[in-house]
């Protein structure tokens, strides 16, 4: 049985493959792997925008469209931060690669894993 360094639901990485859901990589063409937040900076300004919406004009609106901006500015933001993106660089895809996205904890965790992976099959284990 090979060894397995990470899983988790349909993510799996083990000595020779990588599976995120429904794409697979041999792992001794992988280059790299970054995990980003892509989502958060989009909704950056229109959550932002929303809570300080709510704030700023809290003089002209009633208390629950305040409480409303605001909640849901504070939401957007902290949802879009919880969320990210794996992304697999290969020498088969060059640049292009292919991307992932899930939440941010246990991509973090799957990034490390094949880093480890990646670190032991080039020692010769």
């Amino acid at each position: 049985m090979e060894q397995e360094y990470f899983r988790h639901g349909r993510f799996r990485v083990t000595a020779d493959m990588v599976r995120a859901r429904t794409r697979s990589i041999q792992l001794s063409t992988i280059e790299g792997v970054e995990v980003t937040r892509p989502l958060f900076f989009m909704a950056l300004a229109g959550g932002a925008g929303l809570a300080g919406l709510g704030l700023i004009f809290g003089d002209l609106l009633y208390w629950h469209e305040i409480i409303l901006f605001t909640a849901f500015g504070a939401a957007m933001l902290t949802l879009s931060w919880n969320v990210g993106t794996l992304r697999v660089f290969s020498k088969l895809t060059r640049e292009k690669g292919w991307a992932v996205f899930w939440w941010i904890s246990p991509l973090h965790r799957m990034r490390d894993a094949i880093e480890t992976a990646m670190q032991e099959r080039s020692r010769g284990r």
